[in-house]
């Protein structure tokens, strides 16, 4: 006996619309895994020097935490 499987229209149109975008169900280790210090300061130190030495360490610093934490 045949088993006939069933599908809704939002079944398929969440589907496609995921494939349109490129759009991922699960969230990637990188995102969720925390900068360690050497990854924040050697951004900080890079933050600093693309500045032409501007900025203080607290500012470089909270601005390359952000940014690897991926807050914009």
């Amino acid at each position: 006996m045949a088993t006939k499987v069933t599908t809704s229209k939002s079944d398929v149109k969440s589907k496609v619309v995921a494939k349109k975008t490129g759009a991922k169900k699960s969230v990637s280790k990188a995102k969720l895994s925390k900068p360690t210090s050497e990854e924040i300061k050697a951004r900080a130190y890079e933050i600093y020097l693309e500045s032409g030495h501007k900025g203080t360490e607290i500012e470089n610093w909270l601005k390359a935490e952000k940014e690897l934490k991926g807050k914009k």
